[in-house]
């Protein structure tokens, strides 16, 4: 993932398109590879505070796993607080 995808990913968050809302400031967003669709790409967890700042706490590739785990959740939430 560049930068510039990252950057992205918060303009999108910070517009209300949020690809799934996780819970006490926690945000998952689908980041796009490039010359492909955002489905197959690269999907980033990202503690965000609108207008304040984000933090890029995890990134996977969706080919690599399907999602977080229970406890990976609990651990973000925990750090967001």
């Amino acid at each position: 993932m560049t930068d510039a995808m990252l950057l992205t990913a918060v303009m999108r968050a910070e517009q209300g398109l949020i690809d799934a809302d996780l819970g006490g400031g926690v945000i998952k967003q689908r980041i796009a590879r490039e010359s492909q669709g955002k489905s197959g790409g690269y999907r980033s967890i990202i503690l965000f505070l609108c207008g304040d700042k984000a933090f890029f706490i995890y990134g996977f590739a969706k080919s690599e796993r399907d999602n977080i785990s229970k406890d990976e959740l609990a651990a973000f939430l925990k750090s967001a607080s």
